[in-house]
């Protein structure tokens, strides 16, 4: 394979040519931690499952809902030749890109799920999974099909070009490669994946709280749900409604009841897992989906949270939260809506007897008082 010949541009345009920093893909759905002290995994279990670990689990679409990380961006470099592998690097990192590299499309592959990178310059003839097959399979997965992939080649023939079209590539860049050139594509598809990635936001996230919407909850929670059985692991339900909520917009107004809930949301997020799952379901209602959580974790979880909202007033406001939980069976078929059915039907009786509480598989009320927890059978008509 002949050796990539980078055409450098002169002085002048090098100082036109500025590095391109700025806000990350924020395809890592990272949480942030409350502002008033909350830490992560303060309290209880949090990555809980049948055996007491939890395999990695996320979402399809990861989105950068909690904020963007400043940084340069991330560009993965697949070659077989080391000195082409070495050039472009060296390029790369000269215009404060943060450059990760591979030399096959096995390693590139592994790299691209442990590092999300925000691009792939991708070499065509490689020995073993080549270019082709390796961007159909970036492209075939869920969670990296978003990720750019130009393709770099010395062939010239047009079947060659529409077969990599074919397998998904981006954009080509034949060898030799031009300095402009490449950085002209990269620009051009960092800025075609954040537009695609602000579209993704508005469509799936709640604007109001940054938690994702009821479409992205209908989409996604039953895939969350099949993994888990095909796992034999249980998967629970939280379903959590503010109490009193219409009284609080009625005292404090509107403007007020908004801040309550992007701060309840906020404090959920801060308590739970990356690979968790919260959607508000409209109005004050919300789910959380705890993959690989059975029922015993998933109401210690529940009651941390319940703790977060009604312990700490939101801007000198009182604010509870009633939560009905359920879990499925390890080893059952049961389907995320009779989860979720049944987690409804506790989150009922929680209201019924008061709020402020939890209730599990709607039969066991957990009260609370001054963090004692008093376990009842709940007497349902």
């Amino acid at each position: 394979m002949p050796t990539v010949r980078i055409v450098f541009p002169t002085a002048a345009i090098l100082g036109l040519l500025t590095s391109i920093g700025g806000a990350s893909s924020g395809s890592r759905r990272k949480r942030e931690q409350a502002s008033s002290g909350f830490d992560q995994h303060d309290e209880g279990p949090t990555t809980l499952g049948e055996n007491g670990r939890c395999t990695k689990i996320e979402p399809v679409i990861r989105l950068s809902l909690r904020g963007s990380r400043m940084s340069s961006s991330r560009i993965l470099v697949v070659d077989d030749n080391l000195a082409n592998l070495r050039l472009l690097a060296d390029w790369l990192a000269s215009e404060s890109y943060a450059v990760s590299t591979a030399t096959n499309g096995c390693e590139a592959l592994a790299k691209i799920e442990a590092e999300e990178p925000d691009i792939v310059l991708l070499d065509v003839m490689m020995p073993g999974l080549d270019g082709f097959e390796t961007c159909r399979r970036i492209k075939a997965d869920p969670a990296t099909v978003h990720i750019p992939v130009i393709m770099v080649t010395a062939l010239q023939d047009v079947d060659d070009l529409v077969r990599g079209f074919e397998a998904g590539a981006d954009d080509f860049l034949t060898k030799p490669v031009n300095g402009l050139a490449l950085m002209a594509r990269l620009r051009s598809q960092l800025r075609r994946k954040r537009h695609h990635e602000r579209i993704l936001e508005q469509s799936l996230a709640d604007q109001l709280t940054g938690a994702f919407n009821r479409r992205y909850f209908d989409a996604h929670a039953p895939r969350l749900a099949a993994r888990c059985r095909a796992a034999c692991r249980s998967i629970a339900i939280l379903i959590v409604d503010i109490d009193q909520f219409k009284r609080i917009n009625d005292t404090y107004h509107h403007a007020a009841g908004d801040r309550v809930l992007k701060e309840v949301v906020h404090r959920f997020m801060s308590a739970l897992r990356p690979f968790d799952l919260v959607a508000r379901m409209g109005g004050d209602e919300f789910a959380i989906v705890l993959p690989e959580t059975n029922l015993d974790a998933a109401i210690q979880i529940a009651e941390r949270l319940c703790r977060r909202i009604a312990d700490f007033p939101i801007e000198g406001i009182a604010v509870t939260v009633s939560i009905g939980a359920a879990a499925s069976s390890p080893d059952g078929e049961e389907e995320l809506d009779a989860t979720l059915l049944r987690a409804d039907t506790g989150l009922y009786q929680a209201k019924r007897a008061g709020g402020n509480r939890v209730t599990g598989e709607a039969n066991e009320i957990f009260l609370r008082s001054e963090h004692v927890q008093t376990r009842v059978v709940d007497e349902i008509d």
